[in-house]
């Protein structure tokens, strides 16, 4: 999932699915530099796609994406 360019046709439930997966097993928590913990809590995972699905309705509609359908 990393080093994709992010556009509005590539936000589909495959996106979905990684963002979630990346969040709970590959994300790497920065404070802790000894002893790295990967992954994040079901919460703090809720929180961030609960404000990447906000963010991306507010856009919508607002009129700010560019769609093409091919």
């Amino acid at each position: 999932m990393r080093k994709k360019k992010l556009t509005f046709q590539a936000f589909d439930m495959d996106f979905g699915d990684d963002f979630i997966d990346f969040l709970t097993y590959d994300y790497t928590n920065r404070r802790a530099k000894k002893n790295p913990e990967y992954g994040l809590k079901v919460n703090t995972i809720r929180l961030y796609v609960n404000f990447l699905r906000c963010f991306l309705n507010n856009r919508m509609r607002k009129g700010n994406y560019n769609f093409r359908v091919s």
